[in-house]
This record gives structure tokens, sequence and C-alpha cells, in this order.
């Protein structure tokens, strides 16, 4: 069994990694163009403004949520490492997105697909541990 906490998200990555996660940046910012410029509509029956009622936010915030978003992918498709930098939910989305296209990258890629799973595992509780952390100082600055 892998222990993940034991594998270093911040090692060099190799070009093989470095393609698939610029790779997979682009389909994640062509998917939150769609959304912004609000093409996503003609071929969706999703009434956004009927799921917002649902929840205690607005367009605009999402739209907000959007372009942070948007950045931080720009930023991953510049620089691959800066993949650190998204959000655990961002991660969530690169990890759906690999899952659905990971095939086409194995033929060139083979090694390097399993290499940028096991990263993004050991991102996800490199992560988790920082969480945990920022939880229990956060608990003792409430009790002082």
């Amino acid at each position: 069994m892998i222990d993940f906490d034991k594998i270093d998200p911040f090692a060099v990555m190799t070009g093989g990694e470095k393609y698939i996660i610029k790779s997979i940046c682009k389909i994640q910012l062509k998917s939150i163009r769609e959304v912004l410029r609000d093409s996503w509509r003609e071929n969706s029956d999703v009434d956004l403004t009927l799921v917002l009622n649902n929840y205690d936010c607005s367009l605009k915030h999402i739209r907000q949520q959007l372009r942070n978003t948007r950045r931080r992918f720009k930023y991953a498709l510049d620089d691959p490492i800066l993949l650190l930098s998204l959000t655990k939910w961002e991660i969530n989305i690169f990890r759906h997105i690999l899952f659905q296209t990971e095939d086409e990258y194995k033929n060139l890629f083979f090694k390097d697909v399993y290499k940028l799973w096991s990263r993004l595992f050991a991102l996800e509780a490199y992560c988790e541990r920082k969480n945990k952390e920022k939880n229990l100082i956060s608990k003792d600055n409430e009790k002082n």
C-alpha cells in the first residue's frame, strides 16, 4: 500500500507530467470561459438562477469565484508546479478531468500519468495535514 504522506508533492516534475497538467488546465479554462460567457445555457437544461435560489449566494459571487479559479488554473498552465496553489475543490476538479482523459495520455506518458496521480493524492494528504494544523491553531486561539 502506498503511503501518500511520504510522497513529496513538491518534487521535480517530469516533462510528461507538465504536459498533462497544461492540457488539463486548458480543458478547465475552456469550461470556465464558457460558463462566464453564459454559452453553457445553449447546451444545458439547467437554469442557474433556480440553482442559486437553493443556496445563499449570488450570480455575482459565483462569477467572482470562477474568476479566481480561472486565475489559479492560468498560473498552473504557465508554470505546472503552481498546480500546488489550487484549492482542494479545484484539485478535485483536476482529478476528475484526469480520470476522464488519462487514457489519452497513457500511450505517450504511461509512467507520468501514475506519477501525477501519486502527486495529486500526496497533495491532497498535504492539504489535509495543513488544514488540521490550521484548525488546531484556531482552536488554541479561541481558548486564549
